[in-house]
């Protein structure tokens, strides 16, 4: 009998990514309609992150084949390099941005009615051999999940008294 432990540690948010003097860039949301309209960069298509924001977009009435793929890379640094120097828009973990966004290297949008959101899972096998090392990074991972979660969850409260 397979018995299989699953632990989700945190969610991450996909966010459209432009260069800062795109005219979208000015906007905190982008219309759905907006998207046909863009030139797109993005991994390919083997991706399991390729995958989530192409069965998001259907699942929210956005035809990813409609979209304007202009090249797929094969990591998430080559996308963030094409989008900066204005080779096209693209969907990324708004976690794996944050230091281009604050430096006014890229700019991030949310698409209108849309939360690109997925769960990131840690899955164990109870009946296997779970050897020390990944007891200790499934432990770090976990303990880091809850100490995120707090800072987060003390930042917005920060932002709610304008502190």
């Amino acid at each position: 009998v397979l018995v299989l432990q699953v632990t989700t540690y945190t969610e991450e948010e996909f966010v459209l990514i432009l260069p800062p003097d795109h005219p979208l860039s000015m906007k905190r949301e982008v219309g759905k309609e907006k998207l046909y309209n863009l030139n797109f960069v993005s991994l390919n298509q083997n991706s399991t992150s390729q995958k989530f924001q192409t069965q998001t977009l259907k699942d929210n009435g956005i035809n990813p084949k409609l979209l304007h793929v202009q090249m797929e890379f094969n990591s998430i640094e080559a996308i963030k390099s094409a989008v900066q120097h204005g080779l096209g828009a693209a969907f990324v973990s708004q976690s794996a941005i944050q230091k281009e966004v604050q430096l006014g290297l890229l700019h991030s949008s949310s698409i209108e009615g849309i939360l690109l959101r997925r769960k990131l899972q840690v899955v164990t096998n109870s009946k296997r051999y779970f050897s020390r090392a990944a007891q200790c990074f499934t432990q770090e991972i976990l303990t880091a999940a809850d100490w995120y979660g707090i800072q987060q969850q003390s930042g917005k409260s920060n932002r709610q008294r304008g502190l």
